[in-house]
């Protein structure tokens, strides 16, 4: 299993410091594929080129080393060139067979797929389809019985879709994070290490036009399993924080009041951050999460427009937004709050209003991303009929080179120079001023912790500062 380098696109809704600074995490999808691979007996291992900042000459040559019969890649529809680059080199290197997975083959299978350099798609979940698929290729065995799979016979696509089955997620094995550097990975809010990322369900149950994950199916694993997996990540890999990546942590109130009296119980020494909702959060729970180890909260704020957030169909209200941090900062966890500019109905006034809106707020961090169609969102298909053109469907296919999608988008006028030049404004406006940098100061737990702010702080001091060289300056 590998995971390439990438490189920053235009495209992006974050700016390149924030994409490369923000959070280093592990790629857990494929320490999943790698643990899914082990349960049914194979030899894996995973080479992060980022982590261990690998060529990919040097990939070639551990792979040498290892001797693999397949190489397995997650293909993302933003990275995806990045990802056919290492594929096409080291399949050059080693001639052996290439599958690859992730929700690009799921929105776009023959786009990917007319890449020769992939042989085998995997559609949808790999827990069942990729094993049938490895012994098949193993034993010289058939493959065309196999569900959830694409491949070529005689040089024609042929594709197995999966029949869609409830997912068992308590079914899933812990991610192999023994194969993964667990020492290298952070993020820029993080105060102890080692570092990692977990994710306790799928899909999202909220129907927010600018996301994605809401399309898939939303699934649960349980308390006692997630409890296993943190007290696994601490005993095991010496694991000291762990950011939970589920798009709505809190949504199964009982469910996660378990998962905190359990880490309670079990005095299990870790700190923890989650992503959710302004809507979810209440004293009690908040009370039990502080106990059990929560020290950060990540809330989706987007706007401090009533309007936009209604566009969005984001269900909150600024007045719910300000109650739910306040109460959370009454009950000492941080706060971030993730803000996006250039939504439908998105204006120079709102911008200005949200970015206020951010500094009265009293949050410890945020982060703002532009508002871009995302594969298999709402605003991808308001783009597609806006527009008559599928962007994502060019862009992975090539035939619109490496510029993806447009800009101004059907439903704003500002354009991408406008938007990034509010992005920046907003980071500016927010972190730059006496009071957030002695509170980032005087919560300082270690000398890599302070280190790190440094480094990043003087990043983005270079990086605003030949913007303004540039003269930038959005209107």
């Amino acid at each position: 299993m590998v995971f390439p380098k990438y490189t920053h696109k235009d495209f992006s809704e974050n700016l390149k410091i924030v994409n490369e600074e923000f959070c280093f995490a592990p790629p857990i999808i494929l320490a999943y594929v790698a643990a899914i691979l082990e349960q049914n007996g194979h030899k894996v291992i995973i080479l992060d080129a980022r982590a261990l900042n690998l060529s990919n000459k040097e990939l070639l040559l551990k792979l040498k080393t290892f001797k693999p019969d397949l190489l397995g890649f997650r293909a993302e529809s933003y990275h995806f060139h990045d990802a056919l680059e290492c594929i096409t080199y080291l399949k050059h290197g080693l001639s052996i067979p290439v599958f690859a997975g992730g929700p690009n083959l799921s929105y776009y299978l023959e786009d990917t797929m007319s890449y020769r350099q992939i042989d085998y798609g995997i559609i949808g979940e790999a827990v069942t389809s990729l094993p049938k698929l490895v012994a098949a290729l193993e034993n010289n065995g058939r493959i065309s019985g196999i569900e959830g799979i694409a491949y070529r016979e005689n040089g024609q696509l042929k594709v197995s879709v999966a029949i869609p089955e409830p997912l068992d997620f308590n079914a899933f094995p812990f991610p192999a994070r023994h194969l993964l550097p667990n020492e290298k990975y952070y993020s820029f809010p993080s105060q102890r290490r080692n570092f990692t990322i977990m994710v306790t369900t799928k899909g999202c149950p909220y129907k927010c036009s600018f996301c994605a994950i809401n399309c898939l199916p939303y699934s649960e694993r349980s308390a006692d399993r997630v409890v296993e997996e943190i007290e696994e990540c601490v005993r095991r890999y010496r694991v000291r924080e762990i950011d939970i990546f589920d798009a709505t942590f809190f949504y199964n109130r009982k469910r996660d009041m378990e998962i905190f009296s359990q880490i309670i119980k079990r005095r299990i020494p870790v700190e923890w951050s989650c992503r959710t909702r302004v809507d979810l959060v209440d004293g009690e729970l908040l009370d039990m999460a502080y106990r059990a180890g929560c020290r950060r909260i990540y809330y989706g704020i987007e706007s401090a427009s009533l309007e936009v957030l209604k566009t969005i169909n984001k269900g909150i209200t600024p007045l719910k937004i300000k109650e739910a941090i306040a109460l959370t900062r009454k009950h000492k966890i941080r706060t971030l709050g993730f803000f996006m500019f250039g939504a439908p109905g998105e204006t120079i006034e709102t911008i200005e209003k949200t970015i206020e809106f951010s500094r009265e707020l009293k949050l410890d961090f945020i982060q703002i991303c532009k508002t871009i169609a995302k594969p298999g969102s709402k605003l991808d298909i308001l783009l597609k009929t806006e527009t008559g053109r599928d962007y994502w469907s060019e862009y992975i296919s090539g035939k619109s080179g490496r510029n993806c999608p447009p800009f101004p988008m059907p439903w704003t006028d500002l354009s991408n120079e406008e938007l990034i030049g509010y992005l920046k404004k907003g980071y500016i406006r927010f972190y730059f001023r006496p009071s957030q940098i002695l509170r980032i100061i005087f919560r300082i737990k270690s000398i890599d912790e302070l280190f790190r702010y440094i480094a990043v702080s003087l990043k983005m001091v270079m990086f605003l500062c030949k913007w303004r060289i540039k003269n930038e300056t959005p209107r």
